[in-house]
């Protein structure tokens, strides 16, 4: 039986204090969670015009959903609060930070949490990116750069050169303390990337059901993955396969199917966020698109720029399949159950992202995080319910 590691994500949005990372994480890690993650946004992928306290009662706390802290530094609260949690960024991108500056961070994690740290490195999303300034169109020859220059920087002892595809460095060099070598994963599902995976990376990471809401497919790309990882001359047993999890957990079924039927937040999300490539929703019976075909998650969403006339002509679009379809929902058992299957298909790294308070409040809060700590107890087979010690500080 493969027993995953496990990691719950921190929303780190700004409007609720930033220290909330040290009860949250010292709650992890007296619950038996491996990691706590959390990821790298500048902005939201909700439209602006959209947000408000109809579509969401965490609108009631949060003054939009486009505020976000620095993930790096609420990592670093956590380690401060914590003896042996994980601490990982899922994810990051290749295009608002250098190589060596990625590396020096996740050494960073990685010492403080005494190597238990993954940083999941993508080529970035559009609204993260393009409204900022920068430029994707060099995107996958840079995450292959960036892949590359990890394991040079890590590999070191002395100043040295590269010539990449677009980064180039001359006598570089970040030093030769070495602790715990952080793992470095690959996010992104295309040929190239994927190859780059193989090479290069620690492992790969893959939001669902966004991408592979089947575990059939699931099962087959882990297969592929590995085989060109071992075609490669490395250890196909040591590559970490991950998933994003993403879920709505409540013990109340009733609440679930209120939030799937009236729910704006979880329409909104559907019609982003439930699949990456809009195409993909093809493969669902009864599920009609709300949204170009051609429509691509990473590549053409900037929401900044969505006017409440195009909102609320995608909203009108959005049935009731494509909700309950964008979400793993249900208890902690029946989340649980799901996700083993995708765990007994070769996932080795599976993070939980449970959108419950933003659907049901943001009091919800503290009873997310229990449910999160059971399913990933579940899935570590240990019984259920935070210890006692999961409580304090918090």
């Amino acid at each position: 039986m493969t027993v995953p590691t496990t990691a719950v994500w921190y929303p780190g949005v700004r409007g609720v204090p930033a220290k909330g990372m040290v009860p949250y994480a010292q709650r992890l890690e007296a619950g038996g969670v491996d990691q706590v993650f959390t990821w790298d946004f500048l902005t939201g992928i909700l439209p602006r015009v959209a947000w408000g306290d109809s579509f969401s009662p965490a609108a009631k706390v949060l003054p939009d959903g486009d505020s976000f802290y620095d993930p790096f530094v609420q990592l670093g609260m956590a380690a401060g609060a914590t003896e042996n949690l994980g601490l990982s960024v899922c994810a990051t991108n290749a295009i608002r930070n250098g190589p060596a500056e990625i590396m020096r961070m996740a050494m960073t994690l990685a010492d403080a949490s005494g190597g238990n740290t993954v940083v999941t490195v993508g080529t970035g999303e559009k609204q993260n990116t393009q409204p900022f300034g920068y430029s994707r169109k060099q995107g996958v020859g840079r995450l292959e750069d960036h892949f590359r220059l990890y394991r040079e920087y890590w590999d070191h002892d002395e100043p040295f050169d590269f010539d990449g595809n677009y980064w180039k460095v001359t006598n570089a060099y970040i030093g030769g303390a070495r602790t715990h070598r952080p793992k470095m994963l690959l996010a992104g599902a295309g040929p190239r990337a994927l190859d780059i995976a193989a090479r290069y990376a620690d492992g790969w990471v893959i939001p669902a059901p966004a991408a592979f809401a089947h575990v059939e497919d699931w099962a087959a790309k882990v297969v592929e993955l590995k085989e060109k990882v071992e075609s490669y001359g490395r250890d196909p047993d040591e590559f970490i396969c991950g998933i994003e999890a993403i879920a709505l957990i409540h013990e109340d079924e009733g609440a679930i199917e209120e939030a799937i039927d009236h729910s704006e937040f979880v329409a909104s999300f559907a019609s982003i966020y439930g699949r990456m490539a809009h195409e993909e929703w093809e493969r669902e019976p009864g599920v009609e698109l709300c949204r170009p075909r051609e429509y691509n998650y990473t590549l053409d969403l900037l929401p900044n720029e969505v006017t409440k006339a195009d909102n609320d002509a995608v909203m009108a679009k959005v049935g009731r399949a494509m909700k309950e379809k964008s979400f793993v929902h249900g208890t902690h058992r029946q989340v649980a159950d799901h996700w083993q299957q995708y765990v007994d298909a070769g996932a080795s790294w599976i993070g939980f992202l449970d959108f419950a308070p933003f659907v049901f409040g943001i009091e919800e809060t503290e009873n997310c995080l229990d449910r999160n700590i059971d399913v990933c107890r579940m899935l570590k087979g240990l019984p259920v319910g935070v210890p006692e010690a999961a409580t304090a500080g918090a």
